[in-house]
């Protein structure tokens, strides 16, 4: 989904073969939209101007005039930096300075991984920082490169099976809150792909390479 016209607010929007299917079933009654997320994809805030000669009401100009993106229905191309609100009644303080201003929550332990023949397999132990206990939903483009299995090795459940990958290559995952995951080396393939891993309650949000060599 995404706005065409700022102006009017005029909205274009892909819906899924679902979302066709209760829409024509009975219109608002059947399609009714009870969760949503804003991207800001396009903006690039490096162009802020605080020394524009014309003063501070054009300080933002340039990006108050950015053109704004259409919908598409790739998730690795939109929706790569979504807004999030904090608010203390879900998060508590746990975000919160000393200073009162925000931190953006990130993730740690989802940095670039390679795989090679001397080191076949690589697990992922990742957390919220600040620490806040929360589960994930991961991303891989190309999920026809490695193997990915729940756990720390390679004899739990192997999760990108045939029939869980879309047609593009790419597969989408849910981790519970301190669940580990293991990705292992396809002999024969050769290339990477990215990844990427969301927090599911907080946004946080981080984007990582792996390897096959």
């Amino acid at each position: 989904m995404g706005y065409l016209n700022k102006a009017t607010i005029t909205v274009d929007a892909i819906l899924t073969n679902r979302g066709r299917e209760l829409l024509a079933q009975g219109g608002r009654s059947s399609f009714n939209i009870t969760k949503f997320a804003v991207a800001d994809d396009e903006v690039d805030y490096g162009l802020y101007n605080v020394a524009h000669p014309e003063g501070s009401e054009y300080y933002g100009a340039i990006i108050e005039n950015m053109p704004v993106l259409e919908a598409t229905p790739d998730e690795q191309q939109i929706m790569r930096y979504k807004l999030v609100t904090l608010n203390s009644t879900e998060f508590g303080n746990t975000f919160i300075q000393n200073n009162g201003q925000t931190l953006i929550p990130s993730i740690d332990g989802f940095t670039n991984r390679t795989l090679t023949a001397d080191n076949t397999t690589s697990t992922f132990t990742v957390a919220t920082n600040p620490t806040f206990v929360e589960s994930y939903t991961l991303l891989v483009a190309n999920a026809n490169l490695v193997k990915i299995y729940r756990g720390t090795d390679v004899t739990g459940t192997q999760l990108n099976t045939t029939a869980a990958i879309n047609a593009n290559g790419s597969i989408t995952l849910t981790f519970a809150a301190g669940e580990r995951f293991t990705v292992q080396r396809i002999d024969g393939k050769t290339g990477t792909t990215s990844a990427t891993l969301f927090g599911d309650k907080t946004g946080a949000t981080s984007t990582i390479t792996i390897t096959v060599s």
